[in-house]
């Protein structure tokens, strides 16, 4: 027997606990509807920053190789109290740290990049032994300015001359900055693109530092609340990532 009930037309059903339509509704069960089901989930917290047992895990970990890569040799650059910021940072975290500054290294433009020797024996001894700080690394951390909305000429020289199997799997870090009040986050754009040709994972977590010379003093210490937050998070997803994939290409090689 149907009855009208509003604008729709219900079927009484044999089992009271269901309510049969012959419009495109779906019936739906009381019984389902007035039995809620309590499903209890345990998330395993990490223990505050600073409690003694933070400090347990993070002693628990080797610390790490990371290769600082500088972008810039023009006079009157930052670069070098980024550089020293970065330093501090990470060694204050217990890692090894080692910066290449094009500056220093005085490579020049490449001409004939590492891998593209046919007799590697003639390539430059400089290009061998900086050839072996990359494949030795945990991980990178590169610092550019932006220069006309891209990254620094010097860094892509540098980097350029070293096949991206020595950088492979393994994390990188942007870090980038200018005396404007967009701390050169185009370049960090391009950079990622760039870190991904090289065959690194780069972190979604960047430093970006607007107004560097307020930001940073000449020796590298911040003088703000907000960098420091951003270099927590970055520090944070470099170190998981450089401990994950080392355990891997210590386990499984990487893919050829």
């Amino acid at each position: 027997m149907a009855r009208n009930v509003g604008y729709r037309n219900t079927v009484e059903s044999p089992d009271p606990s269901v309510q049969v339509s012959s419009s495109p509704a779906i019936a739906i069960s009381s019984t389902l509807c007035h039995r809620p089901q309590t499903v209890q989930i345990q998330v395993e917290q990490e223990p505050p920053q600073n409690s003694p047992a933070a400090a347990t895990m993070a002693a628990a970990r080797p610390g790490l190789n990371i290769l600082v890569f500088l972008g810039s040799v023009r006079e009157g650059r930052m670069a070098l109290r980024v550089g020293r910021y970065v330093q501090q940072l990470l060694e204050k975290r217990q890692h090894k740290v080692t910066i290449l500054d094009p500056k220093e290294l005085n490579l020049g433009e490449v001409e004939q990049p590492l891998h593209f020797y046919k007799d590697p024996s003639l390539a430059p001894v400089i290009l061998h032994q900086i050839n072996k700080q990359i494949q030795e690394a945990d991980g990178f951390v590169v610092v550019s300015a932006e220069y006309n909305s891209g990254m620094t000429p010097a860094l892509a020289s540098i980097m350029d001359n070293f096949p991206p199997v020595s950088y492979g799997y393994r994390p990188s870090a942007i870090v980038t900055y200018s005396m404007g009040q967009f701390g050169g986050i185009r370049a960090a754009m391009q950079l990622r693109q760039f870190l991904s040709e090289l065959t690194t994972v780069h972190m979604s977590s960047m430093i970006v530092i607007p107004k560097v010379h307020e930001s940073l003093s000449e020796e590298g210490s911040a003088t703000s609340d907000s960098l420091a937050r951003a270099s927590e998070a970055m520090c944070k997803q470099l170190e998981w990532y450089a401990h994950a994939l080392k355990t891997e290409r210590n386990t499984n090689g990487i893919p050829k």
